[in-house]
């Protein structure tokens, strides 16, 4: 999946500096990550159709129960696709900013207390349809979020069950919608907050099955693989970048990733054993991390199990928390470091 498209093609040439004994090893650590990002595609898919199945039940019956379960889901959901997180392509970026856009307004999507016609689903000239909700998305700002993951995330943790009953009042006056003669914006409100939520998960499906339709590239020589690597370390980088950003947001409710739902430190954790399963695990890069720079290989696994384990603790102190954002920095700089490596290997 990732292969190709991860790597430019003036990389191509950085296989000239390594041992031609590792061309095995290359092509292995190629297929692993095709085995790795297959079975990552499928477990997101089901997790997906399970969240979708369990919003949509939620939107059928209204109730705390319905909602604790459609709750559960979205991060079971969110979870499985940070385990992709590594193989996000650089071509890929505009689609993962919808699937996984974060921070977000949730003024652009719904009311706020003491501004009760804010958002989307209170602004009647805006059409609550895919093609729409695309086009809003991030209009004039990122945080401009009417699609993915957190846009879900709010909708779902933030607002109330009793914001998805219709007509409450009309029900306590015996009336119904067929007879109210007007029915009340709340009630208007209601149906489109419901067609907003259930037109959101069923865009999500699309954007991930459109992420997941990159076909495999045949890997049958030294060069194409060591490209592979290339691209695999730069991907790495710019995941690192975004995991230290998480980090210093931890106690940023508003803004931290998953801060809606509460997630913010389990979905990093999430993100940081996802890094060692494609890098140190599943997909062993342990060879070719010691080629490049045995002193930094050796530096890099016990400053990812270190993360890891601060990632981990529960109510960490000031200290734990400094701690785990230059932790965080640190495996950003040996990423970097592997990069030169690979970068100098080409010239050697």
């Amino acid at each position: 999946m990732l292969l190709s498209a991860c790597a430019d093609t003036n990389d191509t040439d950085s296989s000239k500096g390594l041992p031609s004994s590792l061309q095995p090893t290359l092509i292995n650590n190629v297929n692993q990550l095709n085995t790795y990002v297959a079975q990552q595609r499928f477990e997101v898919r089901q997790q997906n159709a399970t969240m979708a199945t369990q919003i949509n039940q939620f939107l059928g019956e209204p109730n705390q129960e319905n909602l604790l379960l459609a709750q559960t889901a979205w991060q079971s959901a969110h979870e499985n696709f940070l385990k992709l997180k590594p193989a996000l392509l650089n071509d890929k970026d505009q689609l993962i900013s919808r699937i996984d856009a974060w921070p977000i307004q949730p003024g652009f999507l719904d009311s706020l207390p003491g501004y009760p016609a804010t958002g989307i689903v209170n602004d009647l000239s805006v059409e609550i349809s895919a093609k729409e909700l695309i086009h809003q998305h991030g209009i004039t700002s990122d945080d401009e979020v009417s699609l993915g993951y957190h846009g879900l995330e709010y909708l779902l943790f933030e607002r109330k069950v009793s914001d998805y009953i219709e007509n409450t009042g009309l029900a306590d006056s015996r009336q119904t919608l067929a007879t109210a003669s007007v029915a009340p914006a709340e009630t208007k409100n209601v149906k489109r907050r419901v067609l907003l939520l259930s037109t959101m998960v069923a865009q999500l499906a699309i954007d991930i099955d459109t992420f997941n339709s990159q076909s495999e590239s045949e890997i049958d020589d030294q060069a194409s693989a060591s490209s592979t690597l290339a691209g695999l370390i730069r991907s790495l980088q710019k995941n690192m970048r975004q995991a230290f950003r998480e980090s210093l947001l931890l106690n940023e409710r508003d803004l931290s990733h998953g801060g809606y739902s509460g997630t913010s430190r389990s979905a990093l954790l999430q993100e940081l054993n996802a890094l060692k399963s494609f890098t140190l695990g599943q997909v062993n890069l342990a060879a070719l991390l010691t080629t490049l720079d045995k002193t930094n290989a050796k530096s890099f696994t016990v400053t990812l199990d270190q993360a890891i384990a601060l990632a981990a603790t529960q109510q960490p102190s000031e200290t734990e928390q400094t701690k785990l954002d230059l932790t965080l920095s640190a495996l950003l700089h040996q990423l970097e470091d592997f990069e030169l490596a690979l970068e100098l290997s080409a010239h050697d």
